[in-house]
């Protein structure tokens, strides 16, 4: 299984809760209104992201399915399965992945301003 894609996503969201930890604080003292549309994006993200791995959570068996049989009928050495898993592995994770990169993206713009 590859983990270069989980390895990058735990540096960024090291990188956002960093960023966040030192941006938020100075927000509430100077804006709180910032620091509040923040603390409501945070919250919201994840419950978004969730929502959103729970509905590939119970796709993802029909899925696998329809991977293993793909890479078997395309000849691949282990009948399909570690392509099947690949998918699965980075299907599941996209929901977070995509929050995380596009936070560390705004953060880290907003935190050079």
């Amino acid at each position: 299984m590859n983990t270069d894609h989980w390895l990058r996503f735990a540096q960024k969201a090291s990188e956002v809760l960093s960023l966040r930890s030192t941006l938020v604080p100075i927000w509430w003292a100077t804006n709180p209104e910032r620091a509040r549309q923040e603390t409501e994006l945070m919250v919201s993200e994840k419950e978004a992201a969730l929502r959103e791995t729970q509905l590939l959570l119970l796709q993802a068996p029909f899925d696998f399915w329809a991977d293993l049989v793909h890479g078997a009928l395309a000849g691949e050495i282990d009948g399909g399965f570690s392509s099947a898993s690949q998918k699965a592995d980075r299907r599941l994770g996209e929901p977070a992945f995509r929050r995380v990169f596009a936070n560390h993206e705004r953060l880290a713009r907003l935190g050079t301003d």
